[in-house]
């Protein structure tokens, strides 16, 4: 037989696995990073992939040889 308890408060599991390589969460509208290490062209599919999982859009573009890439909406 189970005893049933009440007023007792949920624990959530803390989140495992590695941190973020970018700061997609962290970003507001208009914030902008750079990515030295990577094309524009190739963070073009990353971006996408981070658009589609926060809901949000971000445009990217390249200056002098490094990626920035622009929080929009």
């Amino acid at each position: 037989m189970f005893q049933i308890e009440k007023g007792v408060p949920l624990v959530m599991p803390r989140r495992t696995g590695r941190k973020p390589r970018y700061p997609w969460a962290d970003m507001e509208v208009g914030d902008c990073f750079k990515v030295s290490d990577r094309t524009a062209f190739a963070m073009r599919n990353t971006a996408r992939n981070a658009a589609e999982r926060h809901g949000h859009r971000y445009k990217i573009s390249e200056i002098d040889g490094v990626a920035h890439v622009w929080r929009v909406a």
